[in-house]
């Protein structure tokens, strides 16, 4: 997009998603503390709420892009040249539809796992959601960021398996390790 182009060095975002926004506002904070902790300066845009993308995937395309087009604008207005986001459904959208830099928040833990500290032990099993793997490409630094954090990993039972299993047993598989997380746009996080 020639806007990007003109504005050279820009901000960054940081988009929580619609998810995330509506049920999990305490996952907002977080993410503005990590993201500030790791010195990654960015702004969160008040009227920045939904990509669109739930919009075209029902099939509302002439909705997607009047939505797109507000958010262009806003981000034009507020200079983002980049977005990160914990909502793989967005950072798919931003970077694909938007044209825009647009990653999600593992790749930036991941860039700045160096930065973070230990602050667990034991053995944790890591789930990936599927948009992470199938449309981002995501495998492997997911895993890296929980390491970091230091837990060793558990095993993971072969997809579509698992989601099945979690499903049977209320969400959480029971197992030897003491934590369990899933990363999906409400990003799950369950240790006992």
């Amino acid at each position: 997009m020639k806007w990007l182009a003109a504005l050279g060095k820009g901000k960054v975002c940081y988009f929580p998603g619609p998810l995330t926004l509506a049920r999990q506002k305490e996952l907002v904070s977080n993410y503005k503390s990590i993201l500030s902790d790791l010195g990654i300066p960015f702004i969160m845009i008040p009227e920045f709420v939904f990509c669109g993308s739930q919009a075209r995937d029902a099939g509302y395309e002439e909705e997607f892009l009047k939505v797109k087009e507000r958010n262009v604008e806003l981000l034009r207005r507020h200079g983002v040249t980049k977005i990160i986001t914990n909502d793989p459904h967005s950072a798919y959208t931003f970077g694909h539809e938007y044209s825009i830099e647009a990653e999600h928040v593992l790749v930036t833990l991941q860039e700045h796992r160096r930065k973070l500290e230990a602050r667990f032990s034991g053995k944790a099993d890591y789930i990936e959601s599927g948009v992470l793997r199938n449309k981002l490409g995501l495998t492997k630094e997911g895993r890296a960021v929980v390491q970091a954090a230091g837990f060793s990993l558990g095993k993971q039972a072969p997809w579509p398996i698992l989601p099945r299993m979690m499903i049977s047993r209320g969400i959480f598989p029971s197992s030897a390790s003491s934590c369990w997380i899933g990363v999906w746009s409400l990003c799950l996080l369950k240790c006992w």
